[in-house]
Parts: structure tokens; sequence; C-alpha cells
């Protein structure tokens, strides 16, 4: 009366397996072939990536300088929508994306800086 229910189980015990299986495969592949990550593979800019791996105890000489503050994006994106004649009840959803949307547009902002700085520095 349950076969059809064992049969499905199976098939779904087997799926999992599989996929269980497969990145494990992948793992181990990586661990004997795949070529160490060097300190900053990604060319990240954040704190997080300006340290040594693995970090020293005091983790930087000396105390580096955050160039933004996030808590300031919620009164930015707030300010936005108000000037985009939104009223405060439709923007209540809004906040947070408009936030991050200024947090990522600041952060792209200075990166293109940083290579116009650089760009300019080599040609001289």
């Amino acid at each position: 009366e349950f076969q059809v229910l064992n049969v499905l189980s199976s098939a779904g015990a087997s799926i999992l397996g599989v996929g269980y299986l497969i990145p494990m495969v992948y793992l181990m592949w990586s661990l004997r072939y795949g070529k160490l990550a060097g300190s900053n593979p990604w060319g990240a800019v954040g704190l997080e990536w300006t340290t040594s791996s693995p970090p020293p105890t005091a983790n930087f000489a000396e105390s580096p300088v955050v160039t933004w503050d996030e808590r300031l994006s919620t009164a930015a994106a707030e300010r936005a929508l108000r000037d985009a004649g939104k009223k405060t009840r439709q923007t209540r959803g809004y906040v947070d994306q408009v936030a991050a949307q200024i947090i990522l547009q600041g952060y792209l902002d200075r990166l293109q800086n940083a290579a116009h700085s650089e760009e300019k520095a080599c040609r001289t």
C-alpha cells in the first residue's frame, strides 16, 4: 500500500545523495589540484582585505579610517524620496533599498576616483 511513497522517498534520497556528492568531489579535487588563492583574490578594497591572513593579534598597525558612515545613508534615502515627491507612507518599503543604492553608489564612485587618481599618477 505504501510502495509509491517508498519509491518517491528513495528517489528523493538518491537525488539528495548526488547533490551532496558533487560538491564533495569538487572540494576534494580543489584541495588536491586547485591553486592557492592570494591574500586578496578579488581585489576587494574593504578593511577585511587590507590585513594579512591570518590576521595578527592587533589586526592593524594603525587604526584605519572609515570613510563612509552607513547611518547617514538612511537619512539621505529618506531625503531623496521626500525630494522626489513621495509621501511617507509610500516610502516605508523603499527606504532600505534606496539607502543600499546610496551606499553602493558611494563605493563605486570611490573606486572610480581611485582608478582615475592612479591613472593620472601613471601619466606623470
